[in-house]
């Protein structure tokens, strides 16, 4: 079983992507600072002020930021992971040496275990939702401008024929 945890999954070819990638795939939370660097390596930083329109800066960084969040999340979830599972051929290992009686015990920590599982879970699923109601707001604010702009052009059109 703990073979289909280590086999290889990359997939990445050039040199940049492949150290975002092993970033990603080295199951440790201590690789956050190096996840951030590496993000903003791969794709890039949100534009200078001048170079892009502010809603739309502020878009990017959101968008960059909640990326992150899940990138990190996922990090921490899978080294959260690990030790689950260490935790759990701990205990089957104690099953083997134990003494009468001890069942309760090995029971109360299985149940331990699995409540920091379902924390982790949690915290994964929460941060999937606020990516993707970032997402939404992030179209819905496109869609506002787009309808002002759509709006302004008809104005212009309609004065425009009205004049003559």
């Amino acid at each position: 079983m703990n073979q289909i945890f280590s086999i290889p999954t990359t997939s990445a070819v050039t040199a940049g992507p492949q150290q975002f990638e092993s970033i990603l795939h080295s199951r440790i939370s201590a690789q956050i600072p190096a996840l951030g660097a590496s993000f903003t390596a791969n794709y890039g930083a949100i534009p200078q002020q001048n170079s892009a329109a502010p809603q739309d800066r502020l878009m990017m960084d959101m968008d960059d930021a909640l990326g992150q969040e899940n990138l990190k999340t996922t990090l921490i979830a899978d080294q959260g992971a690990d030790t689950i599972l260490q935790t759990a051929n701990q205990m089957e290992n104690q099953v083997a040496t134990t003494t009468p009686g001890s069942n309760p015990y090995l029971t109360a920590q299985a149940q331990v275990s699995n409540l920091r599982c379902q924390a982790y879970l949690q915290k994964m699923l929460a941060a999937q939702l606020r990516q993707e109601a970032g997402r939404i707001a992030h179209d819905n604010a496109l869609l506002k401008r787009r309808t002002t702009i759509t709006g302004g052009i008809n104005s212009l059109i309609t004065g425009a024929l009205t004049a003559h």
